[in-house]
């Protein structure tokens, strides 16, 4: 990343994904919302880039709904190591990479090499210097007419923040939580300025049962 200090964000995934492969890919998540916008990508037929991947279970559906090929990155380098086992087992490794690294890997791709780009509760986890900057590389990477889906936490009020010792300030709208992940409190307004050469598609709401959470969840076009 372009900040030093992820060290906490990425000994929190490491954490996460230090379990052994157990999941087998597959073309639907089991989300309506979340299936929707898998299916929507993968209707490009191309090439698609999810930054902040995990162990790469939204990118193989998207590549097992249609999509030639797909590149994952990750900060946690035990969540790459998942997907690139589970890539191997399902004989997906032709079709995709994974790298354990930050933004500053973007700039190793072409200008206008993808044509669609998953951002799932990443944009909003990163320093706000650090989710502009992923928004501008996204945009140099897309061709116009290609496809974007950005996942975001709910949107907080201040007086969730007050009183609450799980988050520490750090600056406006930004918050460190106990765990050692990042809050970036976006509004939809501020996400909009953020992808001012997107034109927004859709956007709606998901609902996560097992965590009772809900999520934001959008689909652009570049135009």
């Amino acid at each position: 990343m372009t900040h030093k200090d992820y060290a906490d964000t990425q000994a929190y995934w490491d954490d996460v994904f230090d379990i052994p492969n157990s999941r087998e890919p597959r073309a639907q998540i089991g989300i309506e919302e979340i299936d929707k916008a898998i299916d929507w990508l993968a209707q490009t037929n191309g090439r698609i880039l999810d930054f902040g991947c995990g162990n790469g279970s939204l990118l193989f559906a998207v590549l097992l709904s249609g999509a030639s090929h797909g590149v994952g990155i990750d900060i946690s380098s035990n969540a790459i190591a998942l997907a690139k086992e589970v890539a191997q087992q399902a004989d997906l490794s032709e079709q995709v990479d994974f790298f354990a690294d930050g933004i500053e890997k973007l700039a190793d791709f072409e200008a206008h090499s993808f044509d669609g780009v998953m951002l799932s509760n990443i944009l909003d986890n990163l320093y706000p210097g650090d989710a502009q900057s992923l928004s501008q590389s996204v945009d140099r990477l897309l061709k116009p007419g290609a496809r974007l889906v950005v996942k975001l936490n709910p949107l907080l009020e201040k007086d969730f923040f007050e009183d609450n010792d799980d988050y520490t300030l750090v600056s406006e709208n930004f918050y460190k939580e106990s765990s050692g992940l990042f809050l970036y409190n976006l509004s939809d307004n501020m996400l909009f300025s953020m992808l001012d050469t997107f034109r927004l598609e859709e956007q709606g709401e998901v609902y996560f049962e097992q965590h009772d959470l809900t999520n934001r969840l959008f689909t652009f076009v570049k135009k």
